[in-house]
């Protein structure tokens, strides 16, 4: 994860002096209505969502049913008011690092804190006039067993017009293979284009599209 963050802060010396790195949720969204502090978004196994959509809704079109989720979602642990989640250490061992050596994947669990469910159960409303004006990277992990890969592509296909790059890796390629994500990255966050160029506004809506087209 260091060499990761190392790299990253030398490129955005390098990049638009515009540009932020902001890891939040719902990049998209916030990144739409204040585009001029933005050069670039990258979402790594993250979630891509269209406009009016929760993740769990993506989920459970991919799972069948929204009472028995995939990934991490039904091992969570939850608070009395059902506001706050935690990930079991077992849970986050077996899913969450699931590709990386027993040793590594007991540390990042133990590093795990409590998460608001405000976040992972938001829904967001972008301006289709502002929507798509920043270039977006979809990385993808094709081992993920928190995000399974059918639900990362569905992302992709609801939320067309990012470029998309696969790595072989579980949820947390950035501890697991960070020069690979690094490489995967620095590319994109370094390429020139105008502002605006991105997919356009009208990508704002659910548009399915044969499999491997976006690829």
């Amino acid at each position: 994860m260091r060499y990761v963050s190392t790299i990253l802060a030398g490129c955005l010396k390098r990049s638009a002096a515009s540009s932020r790195w902001w890891p939040i949720r719902g990049e998209e969204p916030v990144a739409s209505a204040v585009a001029e502090r933005f050069a670039r978004i990258v979402y790594v196994a993250g979630m891509m969502l269209p406009s009016g959509v929760t993740f769990a809704e993506v989920q459970s079109e991919i799972d069948g049913s929204i009472s028995s989720p995939s990934g991490v979602t039904g091992e969570l642990s939850w608070s009395a008011d059902g506001k706050v989640s935690t990930v079991p250490r077992a849970a986050a061992t077996a899913i969450l690092f699931s590709d990386c050596p027993p040793d590594m994947a007991a540390m990042a669990a133990l590093k795990l804190t409590p998460q608001g469910e405000g976040g992972r159960a938001l829904r967001v409303t972008t301006p289709p006039e502002r929507f798509g004006r920043i270039p977006r990277l979809y990385v993808e992990a094709t081992e993920d067993r928190s995000v399974l890969i059918d639900v990362q592509r569905r992302m992709q296909q609801l939320v067309p017009g990012a470029t998309v790059i696969s790595l072989p890796t579980g949820h947390v390629p950035q501890l697991i293979a960070p020069k690979l994500l690094a490489e995967a990255i620095l590319p994109f966050l370094l390429k020139k284009e105008p502002r605006g160029s991105g997919d356009g506004p009208s990508q704002n809506q659910p548009t399915p599209i044969p499999d491997g087209a976006f690829r």
